[in-house]
């Protein structure tokens, strides 16, 4: 039996108070590392929509005798075959429905050109409030997923930066009791703070795995960034040998192999740019999925070779 228990309870009162602002701090580290990595992955998505994805689709919507699946882009950016085949097809109906939205008058309509913006308007308008209710990176995902015929779950499913994985953190517990409580209540308020000691060292063992998740998700968001800004950079000006090619002459027909190759591509690269934005990056638990591991790889392996 202790002999002062009330001095107990303080001591390991201030032990938790302690605790609990160690984990408080920890949990907002990770949430500002979190909203910083979405920072940039929305950027980056937007980028490479508006100065790479949209410009193609532009282009190749003035192009006459060819479509999308006439092309050999397997030929030509071999490294889609590493993708996802489910993916590497939203990849391809994404950028095939830009195309077609870009030969046509209803992204002009919706808002003044074939800018993330207009495309993401129709989409909403498509599917009522799923995607009007995203924001950011979740919902330039969603978008092409909308494009490439694929569900919203399937592209804008934890995109959101990692933000979301401490979600499911225990929430630490109130740890203070008032010292004038305690010095009447004595052994009940000792036996207290040992149950607030125990809640917390089992929040801090939930807030490590969080952590770590929000870690793995914060990389993979930096490895995306890194593989979309480097696709738009290999891309950009092969595109303006397109457009000028296409000024000069815009049937598809009488290209040379090589100017036939160049259309491939491009295109190719647009539709592993298009797959790289539409892949989920963490799950519903908040981890790293396998499939974002296998398509930035492959996007890293062609970005790579076109800068060589």
């Amino acid at each position: 039996m202790r002999l002062f228990p009330m001095f107990d309870a303080k001591g390991l009162a201030e032990e938790n108070q302690k605790a609990y602002e160690e984990l408080l701090a920890t949990k907002e580290e990770a949430e500002q590392q979190a909203a910083g990595a979405q920072m940039r992955l929305d950027a980056a998505y937007r980028k490479g929509f508006d100065t790479y994805l949209s410009p193609f689709a532009a282009q190749f919507a003035r192009l006459r005798n060819v479509e999308l699946s006439d092309l050999p882009t397997i030929t030509a950016v071999p490294e889609l075959k590493a993708m996802d085949v489910k993916l590497r097809d939203v990849g391809f109906k994404a950028v095939d429905g830009l195309a077609a939205l870009a030969g046509g008058s209803a992204a002009g309509a919706a808002a003044g050109g074939l800018t993330f913006a207009a495309v993401g308007a129709l989409a909403a308008a498509s599917t009522g409030t799923a995607i009007s209710a995203l924001s950011g990176a979740a919902a330039t995902s969603a978008t092409l997923a909308w494009l490439g015929g694929g569900s919203l779950a399937a592209g804008g499913l934890g995109v959101a930066g990692g933000t979301a994985v401490l979600a499911g953190v225990v929430a630490a517990p109130a740890v203070l009791i008032a010292y004038g409580v305690m010095w009447w209540k004595g052994e009940e308020a000792y036996q207290q703070q040992v149950k607030v000691q125990q809640e917390l060292e089992v929040a801090k063992s939930e807030m490590a795995v969080q952590v770590a998740k929000v870690d793995a998700a914060v990389k993979r968001i930096k490895d995306t960034c890194r593989v979309v800004r480097a696709l738009g950079a290999c891309g950009r000006p092969q595109l303006k040998k397109l457009t000028a090619l296409i000024d000069t002459n815009d049937d598809y027909a009488a290209y040379t192999p090589a100017q036939r190759a160049l259309v491939a591509e491009l295109a190719g690269v647009a539709q592993a740019m298009a797959a790289v934005i539409a892949c989920p990056i963490v799950d519903e638990d908040g981890r790293v999925t396998a499939m974002s591991d296998r398509t930035i790889t492959a996007a890293t392996k062609l970005a790579d070779r076109l800068a060589a």
